[in-house]
């Protein structure tokens, strides 16, 4: 099968198809529409036969066969297993929504605050209720329903940058981190999910924190436009991961799943997230730590600057940096109303 014969046969083939040529992946309609990024596809060219693989915010059941012009991939949802893992997810979600409103009331009892053992016990229960809330986080992020490209908004991009800035500034200083921020954006507003992209670089920095050295962890984040593109860097001096570990996702590959190291869905979602919005991520490994760069075309949508932008709370109350950093901050940030939220 050759690339004329593909797009004649799949063009209008309401399931997603694809074809791996020698110069590269060919896709019909229903497979652009997942944005499937290099991990994906990587996984896609491994397959051999009949598989299951988690694509896209489900799961797919993968028919690969050889042909003269390449490899042909079908993908075909098995809406059963992602039903069960959004189920799970929100059910999930519900048991945390009473234990954090037992820990809350915990909290409130007189003489606690001046208990510094029952203190740090607390601080520990809700962060390990923190961590238990990423992973349903990172859940829901992969099985959304709505395709990211849907819930797009005209976002502010200096404001958004300042307020995450701001907000990471502040945990790193608690957690003893030394933390800076650059921008050379003063005013750009592009088609973008504000939410997404706080997701995205929070992932990355909760990756640099949780590997930094015991002294002198350092995060850098900034921020510039150049050649239509906005440009993203986090670098660290962390001890951290290397560029050929994002090749294949944790989530298809439980024999490499690390013990206490959680779903491993971090950096395929992070890899997700620029996909979505047309962009890509590149990983240099430094001599001291590592950086990473998040190219994001600027987008303008007149349609779009209408639209509000998207909540940076992951629920009311719960700031989502809190959330997914909750594996590398000290559980004294945890206890209930500590920062005065209402958690």
């Amino acid at each position: 099968m050759d690339a004329k014969l593909f797009q004649q046969s799949f063009q209008e083939f309401d399931r997603p198809a694809l074809l791996k040529t020698e110069e590269g992946w060919l896709e019909n309609p229903a497979a652009q529409a997942l944005c499937l990024g290099q991990a994906d596809l990587a996984q896609l060219e491994a397959a051999e036969g009949d598989a299951l693989l988690w694509l896209a915010r489900q799961f797919y059941h993968v028919s690969a066969s050889q042909t003269d012009g390449g490899l042909l991939v079908l993908l075909q949802p098995d809406s059963f297993l992602s039903s069960a893992s959004e189920n799970l997810a929100g059910q999930l979600r519900d048991r945390l929504t009473v234990a954090f409103g037992a820990a809350s009331s915990l909290s409130g009892r007189p003489g606690l605050r001046d208990d510094l053992r029952a203190r740090e016990a607390l601080g520990s229960l809700n962060r390990e209720l923190y961590r238990v809330f990423r992973m349903v986080t990172q859940l829901e992020q992969c099985i959304s329903p709505n395709p990211l490209a849907e819930r797009m908004g005209a976002v502010d991009m200096a404001q958004w940058f300042q307020h995450l800035a701001d907000e990471l500034g502040e945990l790193c200083k608690k957690a003893g981190v030394k933390f800076t921020a650059e921008s050379d954006i003063q005013e750009l507003t592009m088609a973008a999910n504000r939410r997404e992209l706080s997701y995205m670089i929070l992932s990355l920095a909760s990756n640099a924190l949780k590997n930094r050295p015991q002294e002198g962890g350092r995060l850098a984040l900034s921020m510039k436009a150049q050649q239509g593109q906005v440009i993203l860097t986090v670098a660290d001096n962390a001890g951290g991961f290397s560029a050929d570990y994002l090749s294949a996702p944790l989530w298809n590959s439980p024999q490499r799943l690390l013990p206490r190291r959680g779903l491993g869905l971090g950096l395929p979602l992070v890899q997700r997230v620029a996909a979505a919005h047309q962009g890509a991520m590149m990983v240099f490994p430094e001599k001291k730590g590592t950086r990473v760069v998040i190219s994001l075309p600027i987008r303008q949508d007149e349609t779009l600057f209408s639209q509000p932008e998207s909540s940076m709370e992951d629920a009311p109350g719960f700031s989502l940096a809190k959330i997914l950093l909750s594996d590398a901050l000290p559980s004294g940030l945890y206890f209930p109303g500590c920062d005065g939220e209402d958690e």
